[in-house]
């Protein structure tokens, strides 16, 4: 499984390339400022980047990353000119996939097991997307993963997720220096929840602090979940 600080490097990237990509001619200061780089760790994730690509992995498919005097350049990453997100016709095929997957394992109760891990996934996400707190596709991937593990298994998935997202998100924030910025944020959370009336408007949702925080994609916690669910089970740790 992988580390905190691996899960918080690939979150920034992420969020870094689409960002860059979509303003040209950024410079080295604005790229450290706004994710919280230092110029040497900007570097590290730009040689990175630069060995990454499609399948193929020649000169054409890989992608260009690099400092030019003080611009960020990331050229040939058209595939991340928008935040990469899990799309309903990838959810719905990933949903089918384990529902085949559990009718072939269970038989005649496989489809039970599987619409009911796909609901449990679906229910313990989707009102935290209705706050905004969250993004549609953490609602579909949970649903996905719920299709194939069933609802106990997926329920655990979830909670050892969140807690995984909790972890991450303390070292994101004192890594970062946004301690106070993250207490400022909570209590807007906070006065948000006391008020049934912005429950479900964008008033303290997870996109309206702008620069004051550094978004999580909640995916990577949630599948890194789920794999150490599924590799418990495998070693025999526990059954469900």
């Amino acid at each position: 499984m992988s580390s905190p600080r691996t899960a918080e490097r690939l979150s920034r990237i992420l969020a870094m390339l689409p960002w860059v990509i979509a303003h040209p001619g950024s410079t080295v200061d604005e790229v450290c400022e706004r994710f919280n780089y230092t110029r040497s760790d900007l570097l590290k994730d730009l040689n990175l980047v630069l060995v990454c690509g499609l399948p193929g992995y020649g000169p054409g498919e890989l992608m260009d990353a690099f400092i030019d005097e003080d611009e960020v350049v990331v050229d040939a990453a058209d595939y991340f000119s928008r935040p990469v997100r899990l799309t309903a016709a990838e959810a719905l095929m990933l949903l089918a996939a384990g529902m085949v997957m559990q009718c072939g394992h269970s038989e005649g109760r496989g489809i039970w097991i599987s619409l009911g891990g796909a609901l449990v996934g679906f229910g313990v996400l989707i009102v935290p997307w209705m706050v905004h707190g969250m993004g549609a596709g953490d609602v579909k991937l949970m649903a996905a993963i719920g299709a194939w593990f069933g609802p106990m298994m997926t329920l655990w998935a979830f909670l050892v997720g969140a807690l995984l997202g909790g972890v991450i998100g303390i070292v994101m924030i004192v890594s970062s220096g946004r301690i106070r910025q993250a207490s400022t944020n909570m209590t807007t959370i906070m006065v948000k929840m006391s008020n049934p009336a912005h429950w479900f408007t964008d008033f303290g949702g997870a996109k309206s602090f702008g620069e004051s925080s550094q978004l999580l994609p909640y995916g990577i916690p949630l599948t890194m979940g789920s794999i150490t669910v599924l590799t418990g089970l495998m070693l025999g740790w526990w059954s469900f």
